[in-house]
């Protein structure tokens, strides 16, 4: 039932819930490496999905670690003014919205950057660490690993996905190299 509000394009999603497995209909989902995607113009609505599992196998450990994510947009950090954190379990699945991590005129300096190129690698970053709020519990280190992330794709306004967002490095277009096709 929470998928849904995914499959509904809601926008300002949070999510943790228990679970480990992505639904099938995301546009992309993988089990290893940071989530990564290419984008064309300017940043799309993306819901980000990033299931945890406990590093320490079948072990239970029920702290909550902290995970907090971050943009990478062609080699370069873009760091935000707030921190956005999320707490999470093992063996749960985090849902969210991306345009949560930014501020307003954060996503204005994150679109001028994309404009500057045709195609940007965007990658999410994240980084697990201990939960501050449990000072009193020994420290265990980071519980927590990825084993699968996926992204969603808003559909909404979106003619042709493929002209927008890319999975995978996407090829020279006709138009990429138009200069060096002009005879003089």
């Amino acid at each position: 039932m929470l998928w849904d509000q995914v499959k509904k394009e809601r926008h300002g999603l949070e999510i943790v819930m228990p679970g480990h497995k992505l639904p099938k209909w995301f546009d992309y989902r993988c089990k290893e490496g940071i989530p990564c995607l290419w984008v064309c113009g300017k940043f799309p609505n993306v819901t980000l999905a990033l299931s945890f599992r406990n590093v320490f196998g079948e072990e239970k450990n029920y702290s909550k670690d902290v995970v907090q994510l971050q943009l990478v947009i062609n080699g370069q950090s873009i760091v935000c003014k707030c921190n956005y954190n999320f707490r999470i379990g093992p063996d749960h699945v985090l849902v969210c919205d991306l345009r949560l991590l930014y501020n307003d005129e954060e996503w204005l300096g994150i679109d001028a950057l994309l404009l500057k190129q045709e195609w940007n690698q965007v990658q999410i970053s994240y980084e697990v660490k201990d939960n501050p709020l449990i000072a009193s519990q020994p420290s265990l280190g980071v519980t927590l690993s990825l084993s699968e992330w996926g992204v969603f794709v808003f559909k909404q306004g979106i003619v042709n996905l493929k002209e927008h967002v890319q999975f995978t490095r996407p090829g020279p277009t006709r138009y990429s190299n138009i200069a060096n096709m002009i005879e003089y």
